[in-house]
């Protein structure tokens, strides 16, 4: 259940909370003594402190000799010093068809006639009119006054709004992949896409957009 290295021990954290309080406790002493060598010196209210956290949408417990426990949307883990920093989607280059690695991300893009297209897609995967393509695409964070016209929403909306509305987690925003071309944003991962870039009658070619987390 667990990712492990040197410098913490993270666990998913809907797994870690479908578990008994009292097994996931022990998963918990278990990830300090990993770390310490022995949990000797946890004491019960750290303890009860982390159970506490699984309540809390995020929180941060510090245990003894310098380990902080760190609750997010997605995990649960005990690390050396203050955890891990938000991440933040670098700037790359994506090619039709093509994959590159943005962060903790992996985005592939793949080219197919439009018959490819079936009107569904995951959350994690777009269908794009290849010829409403300006220029090269590439994957990025957000950026301040990033906006599209989500589609079927008939209007512009801002990148920031639409994560706020999603209930994103401000240190998460970041970690959010946003595909742009040369006229602006075409898909915030996960969320919407823009209308201009949206598969139609007319549509040809679809570019098959897929993004998937590493860990």
């Amino acid at each position: 259940m667990a990712r492990i290295d040197r410098d913490g021990v993270a666990f998913e954290r809907p797994a870690l909370g479908s578990l008994h309080p009292a097994l996931t406790a022990r998963l918990l002493r278990r990830a300090v003594g990993m770390l310490l060598g022995s949990p000797a010196d946890l004491e019960a209210v750290h303890l009860e402190r982390m159970l506490a956290s699984l309540q809390k949408r995020r929180d941060r417990v510090s245990l003894p000799h310098g380990l902080t426990a760190v609750t997010d949307s997605r995990r649960v883990g005990v690390y050396r010093g203050g955890g891990p920093r938000p991440r933040r989607v670098p700037a790359v280059e994506l090619a039709v068809p093509g994959s590159v690695q943005a962060g903790g991300w992996t985005m592939t893009a793949k080219l197919a006639p439009a018959a490819a297209f079936s009107g569904t897609a995951g959350p994690l995967e777009s269908f794009l009119d290849a010829d409403a393509i300006t220029g090269r695409l590439r994957v990025r964070a957000r950026r301040p006054g990033d906006r599209l016209r989500p589609l079927g929403l008939g209007g512009q909306k801002k990148v920031q709004d639409i994560l706020v509305d999603a209930k994103v987690p401000a240190e998460d925003r970041d970690d959010v992949p946003v595909v742009c071309d040369g006229a602006g944003v075409v898909w915030v991962a996960g969320h919407c896409i823009d209308e201009r870039a949206a598969v139609g009658r007319a549509t040809r070619r679809v570019v098959h957009l897929r993004a998937t987390r590493e860990g």
